[in-house]
């Protein structure tokens, strides 16, 4: 099931100018191997990066959509809360607060019990699998009763030793750079 990937090695997940080598195959094998999913029938989470402010993830969304895979993206509420809409290429997004492009309400919303793997945004990760975000707290809240497995993706040049946290900050299981995948040990 994953020696097929048509067209990957055109995929690639990059932050600003700098591809991260951890496309499609990278990502799979590491939901495979280490989570034990298969990010072929799993719900994915996904994002949809700011362009030059987060790794440009619009290519990786499109190709596992287009392979019939099942993606969601965050979607913004009140009160710094936010949802998961299906992904779909033939319902228009919308620009968001922030420069964030969203599912619009009319996308499939998917059930955070539904799924296996979400990949958070962030400024910059530590080794500590902690994140810098853009301080509106949404991931933080969302993931406080997510049941499913989480990475991050970083540039190398932003992974930091250690972030400030807070008591609310979550983390996630691995961050994944250009040069490594970092375990995060709990």
């Amino acid at each position: 099931m994953l020696n097929d990937f048509t067209g990957a090695d055109k995929v690639y997940i990059a932050c600003r100018y700098t591809d991260l080598w951890r496309g499609i195959d990278g990502l799979t094998s590491i939901v495979q191997q280490q989570f034990q999913l298969d990010p072929f029938t799993d719900t994915l989470f996904l994002f949809w990066g700011i362009p030059g402010r987060e790794p440009e993830t619009e290519r990786l969304v499109r190709e596992l959509t287009r392979q019939g895979k099942r993606v969601g993206l965050p979607r913004m509420l009140p009160g710094h809360q936010m949802e998961v809409r299906q992904f779909d290429p033939r319902i228009p997004m919308k620009q968001a607060a922030f420069g964030i492009w969203e599912p619009s309400q009319e996308a499939p919303l998917l059930e955070k019990k539904d799924i296996a793997l979400a990949l958070v945004p962030a400024v910059s990760y530590d080794r500590r699998g902690y994140r810098l975000g853009f301080g509106g707290g949404y991931y933080d809240r969302w993931l406080e009763d997510f049941s499913g497995r989480t990475a991050g993706l970083c540039r190398g040049v932003l992974l930091q030793e250690q972030v400030p946290i807070e008591g609310h900050d979550a983390r996630v299981e691995v961050v994944l750079t250009e040069q490594e995948a970092i375990w995060i040990q709990t």
